[in-house]
């Protein structure tokens, strides 16, 4: 079969620090592998992920909004000029470009959920309500999907969507892991000098627990124990207040961001990387990059007993699990590093035995390898078919 010819409809725009993100991997790949258009928002730039010269349609409208607009328009005025095979969403908004792309050429169409469809507004009834919506207007435009790249654990929020499971095609996320593994062993900073702590996110939620880290640092430190705890990301003034008591130690480092290079160092520098998820729908069915970040570059890991977590890190042997929402149980997970050093050392050298699954290239093989057989089924369209929300979800592994 000649290369498939795909238009990615995303939201994104791409930094060479976020290259391990799915997203970023989706674009470089099918850039590589097919002959690729990209429908995307105002300002939006891939010159370190697509192939030089793939074209890109940029919204002249700002915002999600606007790009859906702007998506609708094109799609009805040049889009059934085209003969796409393919038609690639992320699951949001846009959608809803993705559907009439299909009406009007007749392409397939695949959302690939590398992430929570709608993550659940914070706010009052309203944002409720208004949440309840997309999600039901989703669910709708879900139907007339033809196939799922799912990088999510099925078995929580995207089970109400009732997706059929011979539309479902089941990865985990990935990395460059070659890259990562090759860049030589972390030695866990877990003698001499203080104990070093590091907290990572690109932007802090009021889900990210940094009350439960800012309550067990503090504990850790009243029990005599030379340490440093460093937290790197953004923090907007809604989580603000769960590090307040922290803003006034001199034993707390924040960094609102660093390079991708300067973070390998950090890591290369800890005695031990914590997450500090709470237990919130949106996060216990992630499979965090991050985590495989830090398992390929040898780091020590702390992490909660989430689904999606747990299924990468097994407690005891590339790291530590705590009980979730529990900060005396995040606390103990730090005694037990601080006075074991060879326990550090025994999951650092652990956790960089990653299995194939989690390599971005193999991933990458495997999302072509289904989307010519989609392409190349033939089959029209099928009829809807739902599982029950209590029913169990499955679909093909990968």
């Amino acid at each position: 079969m000649s290369q498939l010819k795909i238009l990615f409809i995303t939201g994104g725009t791409h930094t060479r620090d976020n290259r391990n993100l799915n997203h970023h991997q989706r674009v470089h790949f099918l850039s590589r592998q097919a002959e690729l258009t990209i429908l995307a928002r105002k300002g939006a730039d891939f010159s370190v992920s697509a192939k030089a010269g793939t074209p890109v349609v940029r919204s002249p409208m700002g915002g999600k909004a606007g790009q859906v607009l702007y998506g609708l328009w094109w799609a009805l005025l040049h889009g059934r000029r085209q003969r796409y095979d393919l038609v690639v969403t992320e699951p949001s908004k846009l959608c809803l470009v993705g559907a009439i792309i299909k009406m009007v050429t007749g392409a397939r169409w695949v959302v690939d959920v590398w992430d929570i469809p709608l993550r659940r507004r914070p706010g009052g009834v309203l944002a409720k309500w208004g949440n309840r919506l997309e999600r039901s207007i989703l669910a709708v435009l879900f139907r007339g999907a033809d196939l799922f790249l799912l990088s999510i654990v099925p078995d929580h929020e995207f089970r109400v969507f009732g997706i059929p499971s011979r539309k479902l095609k089941l990865f985990s996320n990935a990395i460059w892991l070659d890259e990562l593994l090759g860049a030589g062993t972390v030695t866990p900073g877990l003698e001499g000098g203080p104990f070093r702590i590091l907290s990572m996110r690109s932007v802090y939620s009021p889900d990210s627990g940094l009350d439960l880290l800012a309550e067990a640092f503090a504990a850790f430190r009243a029990g005599g124990r030379d340490a440093v705890l460093t937290i790197v990301g953004r923090i907007p003034p809604d989580v603000s207040s769960q590090v307040q008591g922290l803003r006034v130690r001199d034993d707390v480092i924040f960094h609102d961001f660093v390079t991708h290079d300067e973070l390998t160092v950090m890591i290369r520098e800890s005695s031990v990387c914590v997450v500090t998820f709470r237990d919130s729908p949106d996060l216990r069915q992630t499979y965090p990059v991050k985590v495989l970040e830090y398992l390929a570059l040898g780091a020590v890991l702390l992490v909660p007993s989430l689904d999606g977590i747990t299924r990468i890190v097994r407690d005891g042997y590339n790291g530590l699990v705590f009980k979730a929402d529990d900060s005396k149980d995040l606390l103990s997970g730090l005694i037990r590093l601080h006075g074991d050093p060879e326990l550090g050392k025994r999951l650092s050298v652990n956790g960089r035995v990653l299995d194939s699954s989690h390599d971005c290239r193999v991933k990458a093989q495997e999302v072509l390898r289904a989307l010519t057989e989609l392409v190349g089924s033939g089959r029209a369209a099928a009829e809807p078919e739902t599982t029950g929300p209590g029913e169990p979800m499955t679909g093909d592994r990968t």
